[in-house]
């Protein structure tokens, strides 16, 4: 009898484990992100900012990317939404909207705090195309919630 019941309790754990008893949706191929090529090194500088200020770029780890003004009193507007891309040969990210391509070279300072997106190369970058990180501390318009449809985003 003792058998009996071991057995028919080892049977339901394993019909519970093989049913989705384990409520990990992540272990569901249809619920798995993609992640980019690129993303992990890419994280510290997923929202960085112009040279002037004036416009973010806000990274996602699937291969997309939104640009939009900063105006002062005003909520932030999207511009342009956009897909990234990282070159393995060349070391550098490739950011297109449209027909407007650019790419990058990644720079990190301070174990990864801060991080520069650089157009062209460390001894002639154009910083007026070049991208900085920074804080949402040091910009309170920039709402980072990764959520696409918050409001003023």
């Amino acid at each position: 009898m003792v058998r009996w019941v071991i057995g028919l309790v080892v049977l339901s754990i394993v019909g519970w484990l093989v049913v989705g008893g384990r409520g990990d949706s992540a272990s569901d191929p249809a619920t798995e992100t993609i992640v980019a090529r690129g993303w992990d090194d890419l994280v510290p500088c997923s929202l960085v900012r112009s040279f002037d200020g004036g416009k973010v770029l806000r990274f996602e780890d699937d291969g997309r990317v939104s640009m939009w003004e900063v105006l002062a009193n005003a909520k932030p507007k999207t511009d342009r939404d956009g897909n990234w891309s990282f070159d393995e040969f060349a070391r550098r990210y490739v950011v297109s909207f449209d027909k407007d391509v650019k790419s990058y070279n990644l720079q990190s300072f301070d174990d990864g705090k801060y991080c520069l997106l650089v157009n062209g190369d460390m001894q002639s970058a154009n910083l007026k195309e070049s991208w900085f990180s920074f804080s949402e501390d040091d910009h309170p318009d920039v709402d980072d919630d990764r959520d696409r449809d918050a409001p003023g985003l």
